[in-house]
């Protein structure tokens, strides 16, 4: 599952001039700190070896050196927010903090994300092929 979540990041990448990616959460499962066999860390590991891509972690419920501790630091000129973990926190994210990113694309893996500003792009994985083709095909 990493390699297609990497996969699916190049592909929006692609379309949309990301280089800054934030991941929302590192913990393996939502409203825990245990980050033990967790897949996103190796989907970040994955995002940092690559080259292509400035990566900044947020984890409200892991407290790591590596983790930025405030959500308006870890948005700010961000082109895509990347939720890997369902953590409460997610459900509801503050507006005013997604008006700090520079691309309002938020790619939603597991689909908590309720509400959104209305000038943002929410994808998870029921809209993201469809959306991938209409863009390639507007590229063209």
């Amino acid at each position: 599952m990493p390699e297609f979540v990497l996969e699916s990041i190049n592909n929006l990448a692609r379309i949309n001039n990301i280089r800054n990616i934030t991941i929302l959460g590192l913990a393996y499962k939502g409203n825990v700190d245990d980050i033990r066999e967790s897949p996103a860390i190796m989907i970040l590991e994955l995002l940092k070896d690559s080259s292509d891509y400035c990566v900044t972690a947020y984890d409200p419920h892991v407290q790591m050196d590596m983790i930025e501790s405030e959500f308006s630091v870890a948005v700010k000129d961000s082109d895509l927010l990347l939720i890997l973990t369902d953590h409460d926190e997610f459900k509801d994210l503050n507006i005013n903090e997604i008006d700090l990113m520079r691309n309002k694309i938020i790619f939603d893996t597991k689909n908590v994300v309720k509400n959104i500003p209305f000038d943002t792009k929410l994808l998870n994985y029921g809209n993201l092929h469809e959306y991938l083709q209409l863009e390639t095909v507007l590229e063209v």
